[in-house]
């Protein structure tokens, strides 16, 4: 299981770096516009959770169960990883056709660690005390950046 983390954290880390040097080097708006926009994607936001969600697990005491690291939180940084993947490869992924190490960040990014962290979620999580209830809470968070994004309008 350790090594799953740790191969999560390392692939989450490279993709939304990797990424970000490719926003970078390719922006057409200023450099703080750039940074701006590139930490105002669902996606990128998301996988920063997941790579975050893995480093945390591979730096603390495995038999410590934190508020960030319970199957309630995990459970909901799921649903947001899959939500990221089911949108991107059913409505975006035709709208463009990314090519070299942008398609490396993009595969990564909506695909890969989507699956991983599922995988993750069935093989490692204990789910017994999760209730529909809990999905209240799990949707705050996609609901504040439906917000923020309507927010900024186009």
């Amino acid at each position: 299981m350790r090594i799953y983390i740790a191969i999560g954290a390392i692939i989450g880390w490279f993709a939304i770096i990797l990424q970000l040097y490719l926003i970078i080097e390719n922006r057409k708006l200023s450099l703080p516009g750039t940074i701006v926009q590139f930490f105002s994607y669902f996606t990128i936001l998301t996988n920063i959770l997941v790579a975050l969600y893995f480093t945390v697990l591979l730096l603390k005491n495995r038999k410590e169960e934190g508020r960030f690291t319970n199957p309630k939180t995990t459970t909901a940084i799921t649903i947001y990883i899959t939500m990221v993947g089911i949108v991107y490869n059913l409505v975006l992924r035709f709208l463009w056709d990314p090519q070299g190490w942008q398609l490396v960040a993009d595969e990564l990014l909506h695909t890969v660690i989507p699956l991983l962290f599922l995988l993750y979620w069935f093989l490692f999580v204990k789910r017994r005390n999760l209730q529909w209830k809990d999905a209240f809470l799990w949707l705050i968070y996609p609901f504040v950046y439906l917000l923020y994004v309507f927010s900024r309008g186009p």
